[in-house]
Formats: structure tokens, sequence, C-alpha cells
């Protein structure tokens, strides 16, 4: 099981939210953001990548809907 600090690519993070938005959503959320809460996230190679901890904090500070939380409890850390 992955853990709260494993690298995970935008459409492996997309699955982690209960509504499962694509992979250009959360590119929109780190470019744009929501309410002005940017999606933390860093390349790797060609890809970018976020963390299942940088993406249950940006839901929670960029006032997504409270069924859109991520809980990094589901995390073996």
């Amino acid at each position: 099981m992955a853990n709260a600090k494993t690298v995970l690519t935008l459409a492996q993070a997309a699955q982690l939210i209960p509504h499962r938005p694509g992979a250009n959503t959360l590119w929109r959320w780190s470019a744009k953001g929501i309410n002005g809460v940017k999606l933390q996230t860093f390349k790797v190679g060609r890809s970018r990548c976020t963390t299942a901890a940088m993406l249950a904090e940006f839901v929670r500070n960029s006032g997504l809907p409270a069924d859109c939380d991520i809980s990094t409890d589901q995390f073996e850390l």
C-alpha cells in the first residue's frame, strides 16, 4: 500500500479523490488553483507529480466539498 509520501502522478492522485476528477483537473489545480490555493506539485522527469499528503492539504485548504476529503489515514505511514 502507498504511504502519504509516495510520489504519485496526477492521474494516480486523481484516483484518490472520491468523484474521480481527471488528471487535467489536477494539473489545472496546480497551475491556477481554487480560491487562491494551488495543489503543490513537482517534476519527476517529464511528469508532474504530487503526494497524497500534498493532495490532502490542498483539499482541506481549497474549500472543496467535504465529500472530497482525502485522509492520509488511509495510507500506511
